[in-house]
């Protein structure tokens, strides 16, 4: 569970790890009555990433440009997600950005601590071009970051003085934040150092192991689960199945997970975009196959970049029939005349009561051209993208 900026900086505040002055709020009147001074950086509280693109990061000299800002940026979409909340911070003159994070690694199993003198930019496209310049530091979880390592590590990022001592303060109370929130990712960056020689947390991430939230108690899964879900992932959601909105070109109906990641892969491969994944439990009935159809017909019949929509059905236990009669259902109600390319294979139990050729011959007198294999189906999927370019 990804938590609000402020969140995560009400957590560093408790772990003493400084950040500016600032207060949230959630509507106009609350602005007169904040205790900050000008100018200030007022920051939309979503959970997409991005938001300082698209405009969700403004600076105010004054009251009145504040009060606009605000009015402006309250209750309005961002990222589909509706801004109820505003983060306003002091702006703080800054001598040097850098960058301190903690995540897991997942084969040795260890928390790994990665560090910058660079922040602000995208750590992994540093670590690929100059991997010279981030540093890392497996901790080792059965004895926890010692004060002695914290040190040691802070020299190699380049931090002398009282900065020195300062970072590693920053350094050790960031771990125990990690360990005792059950972090799986946690960033700072930018870490600033300040012209007057601070380090202040300008910006914060940090997400919780979904694993774990049953003994985090601070704060509520669903609220945040609601907030960073667009239409399509909530509808999803609310009928027992997945989807997750992508800005591609190709939609896709298919179930089981790691099968559904493969015709992405394939997508990609053959030059498209998916636009979305889909995945649902097994035993699903008709109906829930046809509302999952009908979600990627939906969401393809509103996002022009769509061009095509490949349908992978592998089954081995769920009903084909089920399954055939749901997609019938969706296909009847389209409104754009997309090119619908598939692959249909079934065994075992699954065949009762409907034979594969039996479902071929339904889908083909429905408008879906079926292929023998699904790189076959995919492939035809992706010419009708070749006069789409998608960045």
């Amino acid at each position: 569970m990804k938590l609000f900026e402020y969140e995560g900086k009400e957590l560093y505040q408790k772990y003493r790890i400084p950040t500016p002055k600032g207060a949230v709020i959630s509507d106009l009147s609350m602005v007169d009555r904040l205790a900050i001074d000008h100018p200030v950086v007022i920051k939309a509280q979503v959970l997409q990433g991005g938001r300082g693109k698209a405009g969700g990061i403004k600076k105010a000299h004054n009251q009145a440009a504040t009060l606009h800002l605000v009015k402006e940026m309250m209750n309005q979409p961002l990222k589909d997600e509706i801004v109820t909340k505003l983060l306003i911070e002091e702006q703080i003159p800054i001598q040097q950005e850098l960058y301190l994070g903690i995540t897991i690694d997942d084969v040795k199993g260890t928390p790994v601590i990665i560090a910058c003198a660079q922040g602000g930019m995208d750590i992994e496209e540093l670590a690929k071009t100059s991997p010279e310049k981030v540093k890392r530091f497996e901790v080792n979880p059965l004895k926890g970051l010692r004060r002695h390592e914290c040190i040691a590590f802070m020299k190699q990022v380049g931090l002398k003085g009282k900065l020195l001592t300062q970072a590693s303060d920053i350094c050790q109370s960031f771990f125990q934040l990690f360990r005792d929130y059950d972090g799986v990712v946690a960033e700072i960056n930018p870490l600033v150092i300040t012209k007057d020689q601070r380090l202040l947390a300008l910006d914060s991430k940090f997400v919780i192991d979904d694993s774990a939230l049953f003994r985090q108690k601070d704060f509520d899964p669903e609220h945040h689960q609601e907030t960073k879900e667009n239409s399509y992932e909530k509808v999803a959601r609310q009928n027992g199945f997945t989807f997750v909105d992508m800005e591609g070109n190709v939609g896709v109906i298919s179930a089981g997970a790691g099968f559904t990641m493969t015709v992405l892969d394939l997508i990609e491969y053959f030059g498209g975009k998916p636009a979305n994944f889909s995945d649902m439990m097994g035993g699903s009935n008709s109906d829930t196959f046809e509302k999952l159809a009908s979600l990627v017909i939906r969401k393809a019949e509103e996002d022009q970049k769509v061009k095509s929509i490949v349908l992978n059905i592998t089954l081995s236990a769920t009903s084909l029939e089920y399954v055939i009669n749901g997609l019938i259902n969706a296909f009847e109600n389209r409104k754009r005349n997309l090119p619908i390319v598939g692959y249909i294979r079934a065994t075992d139990a699954s065949l009762i009561g409907m034979s594969l050729e039996e479902a071929k011959q339904v889908m083909s007198e429905k408008g879906v051209q079926i292929f023998d294999n699904i790189q076959a189906a995919i492939k035809e999927a992706v010419e009708y993208t070749k006069d789409e370019v998608i960045e």
